[in-house]
């Protein structure tokens, strides 16, 4: 098989994975919250998915130690040929697919797991990206490796960063979470990788002798401009809580927070883990870790959706970090720095203060440090509102003075009630964004609306183009960038079809046409009608010049495509492969 073309040999076997017909989003800037503490009114059905980037904060400080001290070379090779345009696209002033290239070579199987694949990815505003997977190496270890690729070049051969600490895949429960390694992205091209090792626990209880084995994370990092990731550092001397997934972020100054589940090694009934955050400056060469000793998080099964799903990690351009969620019934907000962390007093602010359970629903950080938090409630008058905070980094508070604005009668859906929850569930998408404004600009999407909320006031909603996709997003695949642009694909029911929107014009970049009959080649990712996210394990990320990153993996040797829209499928094994939109 030959490397960075979309023509492939039949290589080894192993068992097929069925996958899901649904696939919501990128975890670490969309996150699909549906909280085992949704209000009764919404415990028939209720989701929402959420553009969201993540940060953190925490108490107690540890200290990371190196592994070694020996980078890790990933170089973007030379390119052979320049990839070629989406099939029938003509027009170059609109935005188009390149022709879809293995990421990978090997003749093993690319890891996945039940529902989840094991690989993520992110692109800078340049069109930069980065995706780690799993896969066995030339040992036949199942390692974790990285390649990288631009939407003018070819991609690079994939790199094995975790040599010095390999990572766990071990197949327990929600061991998609803690395997599956996490990456982030800055709008220059810094990139952090993150992931879980296995190994003795070592001193401390653990509720477990020294001998017995632990997940500690691990992260590497690359600066823009560099070829070379660094060598494996421990985040922390303390393992994490079992099943606890782990969530990174890094800015463009080369700042990098992580958020996990962080064990407490006294507690040995009732065990309660907490959020742990690692913080380290650009110019640091270990982490520091703060832990938030008041937000409790239940040990056990349920610790893994509640800290991926209710406490969300943010992190600006100033190196302020934020952690803020769901605790108890409360939506509260931790804020600090990578450089300080949360000071020697963790201080929470909280968003609200009724007795009735709030169900976090989003938070995003901007680039400019404001804050959006956006949570349902009943209110004195309305059973289910949907309500929202901002934070103002210029008042250093949440506006408008810590009494959140209720958007209900702004918003399509309306209150969340039982008898809509059903519809919303099956049909809509919701997100939340902040801009990079400097006075603070909201962007919350409801179908094919937009409210917005800008200095200090709600600025009602206006409809998005008729087909923008959002109304119609079974099995679609949505994602957002800082400016509130979004790439939808299974836009609007059409398999393999796809939008783009872009929020200054409110207009569509492209978008399906009315019916099946006006459908051209290029109205598909692949040039045909074939489902590429749903039936498939499929990633994508979008960036701030709207350039587009989507990995997808699959049992075809050669893709469906406009002149072959059978392809040629593999009987059992996964590939992995890479297109861009640009």
């Amino acid at each position: 098989m030959q490397k960075n073309s979309h023509h492939s040999v039949p290589r080894g076997s192993v068992s097929p994975h069925n996958w899901p017909t649904c696939v919501l989003g990128r975890i670490n800037v969309e996150t699909n919250i549906m909280s085992a503490k949704i209000p009764s009114i919404l415990k028939s059905a209720g989701t929402l998915l959420i553009s969201v980037l993540l940060t953190a904060c925490g108490g107690g400080e540890e200290t990371g130690t190196s592994s070694s001290t020996t980078p890790i070379s990933n170089p973007i090779t030379t390119p052979g040929t320049t990839p070629t345009t989406g099939p029938g696209v003509s027009s170059t002033q609109q935005p188009r697919w390149t022709t879809p290239l293995l990421l990978e070579t090997s003749n093993s199987q690319v890891e996945l797991f039940s529902n989840v694949p094991r690989y993520w990815l992110g692109i800078s505003d340049s069109g930069d990206a980065t995706v780690a997977f799993i896969q066995a190496d030339a040992t036949g270890r199942r390692a974790l490796q990285v390649t990288r690729g631009n939407s003018d070049t070819n991609w690079s051969e994939p790199t094995v960063i975790d040599a010095a600490a390999p990572i766990d895949v071990g197949d327990y429960p929600f061991s998609g979470s803690v395997s599956r390694p996490d990456v982030a992205v800055s709008p220059n091209g810094n990139a952090v990788v993150a992931w879980a090792h296995l190994t003795d626990c070592g001193t401390g209880s653990y509720l477990k002798n020294p001998a017995d084995p632990c997940s500690f994370v691990y992260a590497s990092r690359r600066l823009a401009g560099e070829s070379n990731w660094e060598a494996p550092i421990r985040v922390s001397d303390s393992p994490y809580g079992v099943w606890g997934p782990h969530r990174v972020k890094i800015n463009d100054r080369g700042d990098v927070a992580i958020l996990f589940a962080h064990a407490e090694p006294t507690e040995t009934t009732a065990r309660i883990d907490r959020p742990g955050v690692a913080l380290r400056t650009a110019t640091e060469s270990a982490f520091r870790v703060e832990v938030l000793n008041d937000w409790p998080i239940a040990y056990g099964f349920a610790t893994g959706p509640e800290l991926h799903r209710l406490v969300i990690l943010g992190l600006d351009e100033t190196g302020h970090v934020n952690v803020t969620g769901q605790r108890g019934t409360d939506i509260v907000s931790y804020r600090g720095s990578v450089a300080s962390g949360f000071g020697s007093v963790q201080v929470a602010a909280e968003l609200e203060s009724r007795a009735a359970t709030a169900s976090l629903f989003a938070v995003h950080t901007g680039s400019s440090g404001y804050i959006a938090t956006l949570w349902l409630q009943d209110t004195a008058t309305t059973a289910g509102s949907v309500l929202l905070s901002v934070f103002s980094p210029t008042t250093q508070s949440w506006t408008p003075s810590a009494v959140p604005i209720d958007l209900t009668q702004y918003l399509s859906s309306g209150a969340l009630t039982t008898a809509n929850s059903l519809s919303l569930f099956s049909t809509s998408k919701w997100a939340l964004r902040v801009t990079d404004d400097s006075a603070g600009h909201v962007l919350i999407y409801d179908r094919c609306t937009l409210t917005q909320w800008k200095a200090g006031a709600v600025i009602p909603k206006k409809n998005l183009p008729s087909l923008c996709g959002l109304h119609l997003s079974d099995n679609a695949l949505f994602v957002f960038n800082q400016k509130g642009d979004y790439v939808g694909v299974n836009a609007s029911g059409y398999d393999g079809g796809w939008v783009s929107y872009n929020q200054s014009t409110n207009s569509m970049t492209h978008t399906m046409p009315a019916n099946l009959a006006g459908v051209q080649p290029q109205d598909y990712v692949l040039g045909t009608r074939t489902r590429i996210a749903g039936s498939f394990p499929t990633v994508m990320d979008v960036s701030n010049t709207g350039k587009a990153i989507l990995v997808t993996s699959n049992r075809y040797a050669t893709l469906p495509s406009a002149s072959g829209p059978i392809g040629d499928l593999h009987p059992s094994l996964y590939n992995l492969w890479g297109l861009f939109l640009h």
